[in-house]
């Protein structure tokens, strides 16, 4: 917006929500460069709504474009130490990974879908119970069982306690039973 007897002009709320953004992000992928988990899961965290729906515009596939999603943060994980934010912003290196990806599997044709998956109900309820989970319990529970470390291993990775990990642990797993009974009896 222009200023009378300023002679400059200044940023408007969208420009400082943009530059927090590309600072905030330049700063996650530098640090999943080192294999930063946290960083990692900021990141998909916040741009991931963006990305999948840029995806879904181009492959009009919910399915396809959920399963590109995992393609293009793998990437974008193996890439970040490549990234050079003077070269471009971290949205448009995100975006073009997501692009590439995307019309990649348009040139390859359709996906044929296998046979329904007997599991996917308990899939979208486990779904549905993590996401009721704090950010840090999410990260704590996906290092310990899919990533298959010992609480010990865990809590030195995130500079915690053991103990704290362990009553972390505890919680997150109570948090996702109940959550997953209470979707079943609504089921």
């Amino acid at each position: 917006m222009f200023q009378l007897g300023r002679g400059r002009t200044n940023s408007t709320p969208e420009q400082n929500t943009d530059e927090d953004r590309a600072r905030r992000w330049s700063g996650w992928i530098g640090r999943m460069a080192t294999g930063d988990i946290e960083a990692f899961s900021a990141f998909y965290d916040e741009s991931s709504p963006i990305v999948f729906s840029f995806v879904l515009r181009i492959l009009h596939d919910r399915e396809g474009s959920e399963d590109a999603l995992v393609e293009i943060y793998d990437r974008a994980r193996r890439q970040a130490a490549s990234f050079d934010m003077q070269r471009q912003g971290p949205l448009v290196w995100l975006i073009t990974i997501a692009r590439d990806i995307a019309t990649n599997r348009l040139r390859a044709g359709p996906v044929v879908h296998s046979a329904p998956d007997p599991y996917e109900h308990k899939r979208i309820v486990a779904v549905s119970a993590a996401a009721m989970l704090s950010g840090e319990e999410r990260s704590i529970i996906e290092m310990t069982y899919m990533g298959q470390l010992s609480a010990v291993e865990v809590a030195n990775l995130l500079g915690m306690s053991t103990e704290y990990v362990r009553r972390q642990i505890v919680s997150a797993l109570r948090k996702l039973r109940s959550a997953s009974a209470t979707q079943c009896r609504q089921s």
